[in-house]
């Protein structure tokens, strides 16, 4: 798939495109990786921290995890202020603030969420461009994919990718691919949202996030 990608462009813009491998491709300069990160600038933490992006575009409400705030609140009973949650969005999209986070919704370009992601010890979200980003840094990041959409495009290795396909008749092998408003969702819990969502629990979120410090893959103490 990727290589027919390729080719295609390659094609249509009469360059030749090399090869590398199957995750996505972003480059800051040494240059950016010197500079103090918006972080310590904003808010003086110096310590680690994840991002966390906690909303969803106008058009697609049906992609939005409707108990963030009691991961945060599970996420800072367990670490206790060792590590920080940022949370990050952009300011066009629905992004309802946590409490409990470092709030940078719509303060950062794009280039300044590159450099954040490098930056983060890893990321939380939904199937969106915050995960990319980890999966170009070979970063841990966790994915509350549910049942929207298909597995098999979305998985990198180093990531926890949390989702439901098979667990529903709604979304037994591919994912509903059901966007627009929740009236589309065929499975809605009442009060909260589609129950493909409902069935991810917030400790397995936290728990997803744990694994990467119990395996010893980040270190709690240290920064980037």
């Amino acid at each position: 798939f990727t290589d027919a990608f390729r080719h295609d462009i390659e094609k249509k813009l009469g360059v030749k495109i090399k090869k590398t491998g199957i995750k996505p491709e972003i480059y800051l300069s040494e240059e950016e990786k010197s500079w103090v990160n918006q972080v310590e600038v904003e808010f003086g933490w110096k310590g680690a921290f994840w991002l966390i992006n906690a909303g969803y575009k106008p058009d697609n409400e049906l992609k939005f995890y409707p108990r963030w705030q009691e991961v945060v609140d599970a996420f800072n009973e367990y670490f206790k202020g060792a590590v920080r949650l940022v949370q990050v969005g952009h300011v066009n999209h629905h992004h309802p603030r946590l409490k409990g986070v470092y709030d940078l919704v719509g303060r950062t370009d794009l280039r300044q969420l590159i450099r954040l992601a490098w930056w983060a010890h890893g990321t939380i979200g939904p199937l969106s461009f915050q995960f990319v980003l980890s999966a170009a840094y070979e970063q841990p990041h966790v994915v509350v994919a549910a049942g929207k959409e298909g597995v098999r495009w979305h998985i990198y290795p180093h990531g926890r990718y949390l989702y439901t396909n098979g667990a529903l008749n709604c979304c037994l092998w591919d994912g509903c691919w059901k966007g627009g408003d929740k009236g589309k969702c065929v499975d809605l819990v009442p009060g909260s949202g589609p129950r493909c969502f409902e069935l991810i629990r917030p400790y397995m979120i936290v728990d997803a996030v744990k694994m990467y410090y119990e395996g010893g893959r980040l270190d709690l103490t240290r920064g980037k």
